[in-house]
């Protein structure tokens, strides 16, 4: 059974709008950057399904995704259905805190409308680069 897409979701991918393309679900990154980076994190290997605290399934960093991501001090996240992709991306506190680092780091920039992301950067550069370097977070 196909997940069925709401009115206001199909003209955002119809029209393949900018809000389709990145913005905010609960301090998280959604829409087709969000989807992005959780794909790209699968297939690097640096997260893996499993229970995470206050009981259920989600999202825990790997060995090899703590030692890549030493900029981020969570490890742990929830799926979240994204509205327009109908697939997850990540939520919860590891969603956040990489869209914090994400933005803190320029590859994301917030946008004057509430929610709206532009993507200034590429998610996948900043895996493969600045990610597997594991870049500090700044000091505080």
């Amino acid at each position: 059974m196909a997940l069925r897409i709401s009115p206001a979701a199909a003209r955002a991918v119809a029209h393949n709008t900018p809000f389709r393309q990145a913005r905010t679900c609960y301090g998280h990154l959604a829409g087709v950057a969000g989807v992005t980076l959780l794909d790209a994190l699968w297939q690097r290997g640096w997260v893996s399904s499993g229970p995470v605290p206050r009981g259920g399934t989600g999202y825990r960093l790997t060995a090899a995704g703590m030692q890549a991501l030493a900029c981020v001090q969570e490890q742990t996240g929830r799926a979240c259905l994204d509205w327009t992709e109908r697939r997850p991306h990540l939520g919860g506190p590891l969603g956040r805190a990489l869209t914090a680092r994400l933005i803190a780091d320029g590859v994301l920039r917030l946008d004057d409308r509430p929610r709206h992301l532009t993507v200034a950067g590429s998610v996948e550069v900043w895996l493969s680069g600045h990610g597997r370097a594991g870049i500090q977070a700044p000091a505080s």
